[in-house]
């Protein structure tokens, strides 16, 4: 991940995914908002994890916010 990468290498649905996230919306939730299914939000937020070395929604939305992601 190149250090000037503002989003941390965080695709733009991730982005979108972490928003709803960090907002306190379920993944049934975060799924029909972006009109997608609930395993591919699954799938997302366990990549959003991946990359910001976080293992559950507390941490997620913690670093997100240290990040300036959401």
């Amino acid at each position: 991940m190149p250090e000037d990468d503002p989003h941390d290498g965080l695709t733009r649905r991730e982005l979108d995914v972490l928003a709803k996230v960090a907002s306190g919306l379920t993944v049934k939730q975060t799924a029909r908002q972006l009109q997608v299914a609930e395993s591919t939000v699954r799938t997302h937020v366990k990549s959003i994890y991946s990359k910001l070395g976080v293992n559950n929604r507390a941490g997620v939305v913690r670093e997100a916010a240290r990040r300036r992601l959401v």
